[in-house]
């Protein structure tokens, strides 16, 4: 009976590990732009949970901080290709593409990613696709919904509110 007990109780105490920690380490070396630190954090984990789509993603949020937008792109489609449903990596592909200029790129995967899961950031990037492709009154809506939606310390209003007013100064079509 003591043997059951105390391998039962090691086992309980060392449940099955998920991921959870390496990837919330990884996040938080990211968090603090130490980008080296997050990416090999993010490396190990993707390297011992192949099947989680968090760990490429958070690859691809690492070489978007870093401008390494062809990796970003690389590292968000590994998580779609895990997890088609992962949102936040269909947004990232969308703003890696915005930054390289590949606009209609960038407006189809953040519309996924919009479809998929609603946030606040995502509005803004979409409106940013829309003003980018000529979508004026598209853009002005979504950056709309985005003020609307957002946190008033959101680091992004200002630039909203500057977009749909010079949207609004050349007027709607």
């Amino acid at each position: 009976i003591v043997a059951f007990l105390s391998g039962s109780s090691l086992a309980l105490s060392n449940p099955q590990d998920s991921g959870t920690e390496e990837f919330f380490l990884a996040k938080a070396y990211w968090a603090l732009s130490s980008y080296k630190e997050a990416e090999e954090e993010a490396m190990e984990g993707a390297r011992r949970f192949p099947g989680q789509a968090r760990f490429p993603a958070l690859l691809g949020m690492v070489a978007l901080s870093e401008g390494r937008y062809e990796d970003a792109v690389r590292h968000n489609r590994a998580a779609i290709e895990t997890d088609p449903r992962h949102a936040d990596a269909h947004h990232n592909m969308g703003l890696a593409w915005l930054l390289m200029g590949r606009v209609e790129d960038a407006a189809r995967a953040v519309e996924t990613a919009l479809a998929l899961q609603t946030n606040d950031r995502y509005f803004y990037t979409l409106a940013k696709a829309k003003e980018a492709l000529g979508k004026r009154e598209e853009a002005s809506r979504l950056f709309a919904e985005y003020l609307a939606r957002s946190k008033s310390s959101d680091p992004y209003r200002d630039d909203a509110k500057r977009s749909m007013a010079a949207i609004q100064s050349k007027g709607l079509p």
